[in-house]
């Protein structure tokens, strides 16, 4: 038969017609459904500082009054500018990871100079850490100098404003929310030691009787109020499900790697319908028939919103279509290992009619080794930290070809740090103290099983519950203690963080002698 002819088969015509059109619905129905996200929250924040910089008096430090002014002074005499920053302090307020939506900025001007000029304010984003208390016009901290006086230089501050507002006479004002207003607080939001607030500079300065008198937050009715909206993301697909092929009789997994806030939940789907009782990060089918075939996905929603994963193609073949059957036996799929582990490795390959040719091995989708026999047995040695698709790729002297894939996962130990107790802490001799540890969770750490506290090498204590981390001491041993929090993941792996602290004895007050 001539291969370039069409085939009128009604079987086969209807089979391919079928199939286009079970496509051409999966691809419009994936392209319809939205991804879910969580409702916006929205906080208000009160700055954590604020302070008025004079170039008249170019070292005092103006902080800790109601009011700051910025602008330039009706009389030309001497230095007249001033200029204000203040600080807000998202701690607490605005959770890991969220995405800023809006930021506003709202103030109250509470005096004006007598026949005051109108100007436009800006907000430019501080670059250098400084201190209510240290802040002056030449300098951001006691004895630390700002790169040009009055906080304008490259090093000090963004030269553009990342929001602007045109202030006249008395009332509040509102900075609106901008791009760049935005990108200020998702970069504080995502790196809290970067947050330096905004300095609050008059455009008009060279024109008189710009400057205004702005309330602070010691004015805990007028002073300026941060408005943030932000929501928390969906979680993130890191490994998607693969598609695979199966012969009858076998076992399909399907598995999937996902981030975010936790908790995350499973739910996944056979051609779009929910599974029943499938709510966990892996699909097992034992025993597939061709009732089986088709697509699968997971949904993970956490607080953020939900993700979908793509859909993985299931394709059962009838015993009587045999290709070369491929197990893998070790690595179990999703099983982990620790860091630098050696994995072994364990394949087989069943064929029907012909002979096998090879069995081609990759990780990750590159080719490492190839065999002519089976059952196959190797060691992948020394394996750093990383998500790993194994896949074994048999061919017959047909040249028929099966496949299987497995994936496993090679975590990194977890980190841990002391946060209370500081080091180098004087503590007195049996006082109550509370030894506070918190952990990390590097992209592929694992989950924390528990914390041991030490004291010297002698245990005070464990804790098993979500962090941060907690145990009560009583120091009862005088002078440099070592306090040591252990931390050890669900595969053993060990992290550990140590400080020193100092016990004293605490002395009683000495009686009061008076001379008559």
């Amino acid at each position: 038969m001539n291969s370039a002819m069409k085939t009128t088969d009604p079987k086969l015509l209807s089979e391919k017609r079928n199939a286009r059109w079970r496509i051409l619905v999966c691809v419009l129905f994936a392209a319809l459904i939205p991804e879910l996200h969580a409702s916006p929250t929205t906080v208000t924040l009160r700055p954590v500082a604020d302070a008025e910089l004079q170039q008249a008096q170019p070292d005092s430090n103006i902080g800790g009054n109601i009011t700051m002014v910025s602008g330039e002074l009706g009389i030309r005499v001497g230095g007249v500018l001033r200029r204000a920053v203040l600080r807000f302090d998202l701690a607490g307020q605005i959770p890991a990871g969220a995405i800023i939506n809006s930021v506003s900025l709202q103030v109250r001007v509470m005096r004006v100079p007598i026949g005051p000029a109108n100007s436009i304010f800006d907000l430019r984003r501080i670059l250098q850490p400084w201190s209510e208390s240290g802040v002056t016009w030449n300098s951001r901290l006691p004895a630390t100098p700002w790169q040009v006086p009055g906080v304008t230089g490259a090093a000090d501050s963004v030269s553009a404003a990342s929001s602007t507002v045109f202030v006249s006479g008395l009332g509040s004002y509102t900075f609106p929310s901008t791009p760049a207003l935005i990108a200020d607080v998702q970069a504080w939001a995502n790196d809290p030691s970067t947050n330096s607030g905004w300095l609050l500079i008059s455009e008009g300065e060279g024109i008189l009787k710009t400057a205004r008198h702005f309330a602070t937050h010691e004015d805990a009715v007028n002073g300026p109020v941060l408005t943030v909206i932000y929501t928390q993301p969906p979680p993130v697909i890191l490994t998607e499900p693969l598609d695979q092929t199966k012969v009858e009789g076998d076992t399909a997994t399907f598995a999937v790697l996902a981030d975010g806030t936790p908790p995350l939940n499973y739910q996944w789907q056979f051609n779009d319908n929910d599974l029943l009782d499938q709510t966990n990060s892996a699909l097992t089918l034992t025993g597939v028939s061709t009732n089986d075939a088709g697509f699968y996905r997971v949904i993970v929603n956490n607080v953020g919103g939900s993700t979908s994963s793509r859909e993985a193609l299931l394709t059962v073949l009838p015993l009587d279509e045999v290709l070369p059957r491929v197990t893998i036996s070790s690595p179990a799929s999703g099983v982990k290992f620790r860091e630098h582990s050696d994995v072994p490795v364990t394949a087989t390959v069943t064929t029907s009619n012909a002979t096998l040719s090879s069995v081609e091995f990759f990780t990750n989708g590159t080719s490492f080794a190839i065999f002519s026999n089976s059952p196959v047995s190797f060691v992948l040695s020394n394996l750093a930290a990383g998500q790993y698709d194994l896949r074994a790729r048999a061919t017959d002297s047909a040249t028929n070809t099966g496949e299987a894939t497995v994936s496993f996962r090679v975590q990194t130990p977890p980190r841990v740090a002391i946060t209370s107790p500081t080091a180098g802490l004087r503590l007195p001799i049996n006082s109550n103290v509370t030894v506070v540890a918190t952990t990390e969770f590097p992209t592929l750490a694992a989950e924390i099983t528990s914390v041991d506290f030490f004291e010297n090498d002698v245990q005070i204590g464990n804790s098993v519950v979500a962090p941060p981390f907690s145990v009560n001491w009583i120091p009862a041993t005088l002078g440099d203690r070592t306090l040591t929090a252990r931390a050890v993941d669900d595969l053993g792996q060990i992290g550990t963080n140590s400080i020193r602290v100092f016990v004293f004895l605490r002395e009683n007050s000495l009686p009061t002698v008076a001379i008559t």
